[in-house]
């Protein structure tokens, strides 16, 4: 398996029309795209929406509890991420899942990751050394009482080892509906009640904004413990398809790019962060052979302030795919029209 990754650079503007125009010329007809866009302010996030209708809109959030099984208010559901961090350690919701090498459809998986870390301070016990089979066992357990079966796939585990402790991370592949019910009830059989939890919601505005006026959430102020899950994209409040490149699920057609880019022309100063990326493209590569669909096939723009680049990137996942030089040569030649010209990215 390889994969190269190339900057897409000309002499005008990078923008979404050049997005599209190489799309079109070095892939086979694709239609939609994944946004990614971060918002500084609600209304902004309100203002895009109409423009990107999704229920996969985030809103950025923590809270101190004194007992987990009251995060099983019903505000609760269109939790998509959840870190609830106690003193020996902490029990997290998140997108644990990878994507398959050949053409993925872009939809949301129904599956999530449950991750159980527990901290064991030095010196260490012999216990404490190794993953504990009872605990592998009680995560089994609790996770086939709320499914009402046995889990498809077994309990993973993996060791930490930092200076001052070793952490043991156990994760559990758990149906979407069931995640969250079963984090509360893992730190309930483990003697976990109170701590800080830091949440990512999906939903429309109207139900992140039903959330907002909960009063159950607090914006601002995450603990050092318990981080924002956008920290790293400068830490905004609101969001769509963060970590985009990763997971990108498709939600915008051609036409949606180009209202979506003229609104963001008109509140820049309140969406500092902002990606389009599209994989699994299948490439032209010359006398009407064209790549398999492959998640390293790739074009992405993104815009960081007023700092923007195009990319594109080739995979050749298995040995009977063609080589990146056919690709290199094909675009090359396709995209010279356009005055633009592929630069290898190290």
């Amino acid at each position: 398996m390889s994969e190269r990754h190339f900057e897409i650079l000309g002499e005008e503007p990078t923008s979404i029309s050049r997005l599209l125009a190489v799309t079109r010329a070095l892939a086979v007809e694709t239609t939609d795209f994944c946004v990614e866009a971060h918002f500084a302010d609600f209304r902004t996030l309100k203002l895009f929406s109409e423009v990107i209708p999704s229920n996969r809109y985030a809103y950025y959030c923590w809270r101190p509890f004194a007992d987990v099984h009251k995060l099983q208010d019903s505000v609760m559901k269109p939790v998509r991420n959840v870190r609830l961090a106690f003193d020996c350690g902490s029990i997290s919701v998140e997108d644990g899942h990878s994507l398959p090498p050949y053409d993925w459809d872009g939809q949301p998986s129904n599956f999530l990751t449950v991750r159980l870390v527990r901290r064991y301070r030095k010196p260490l016990s012999n216990n404490d050394k190794q993953a504990s089979t009872e605990t592998m066992k009680s995560c089994s357990d609790v996770a086939a009482s709320v499914v009402g079966r046995p889990l498809d796939a077994p309990v993973k585990t993996v060791t930490e080892w930092m200076d001052d402790c070793r952490a043991h991370h156990y994760l559990l592949t758990v149906p979407k509906e069931s995640a969250l019910l079963i984090t509360c009830e893992l730190a309930s059989a483990l003697g976990l009640k109170a701590g800080v939890g830091s949440f990512e919601f999906l939903g429309n505005p109207d139900q992140l904004q039903e959330i907002q006026r909960s009063g159950m959430f607090l914006l601002d102020g995450f603990p050092p413990d318990c981080l924002t899950f956008n920290a790293g994209t400068g830490g905004a409040p609101f969001a769509l398809e963060r970590g985009s490149f990763f997971f990108p699920i498709l939600n915008a057609s051609a036409t949606q790019l180009l209202e979506a880019s003229s609104l963001q022309d008109q509140v820049a100063d309140h969406i500092p962060h902002s990606v389009i990326t599209r994989k699994y493209l299948s490439w032209k590569l010359g006398n009407v052979r064209v790549s398999p669909r492959t998640q390293g096939n790739y074009v992405q723009l993104w815009k960081i302030k007023t700092n923007t680049a195009l990319s594109v990137g080739f995979e050749r996942f298995s040995d009977g795919d063609p080589p990146v030089s056919q690709f290199v040569s094909s675009a090359s030649h396709l995209l010279e029209p356009f005055h633009l010209a592929l630069k290898n990215k190290r």
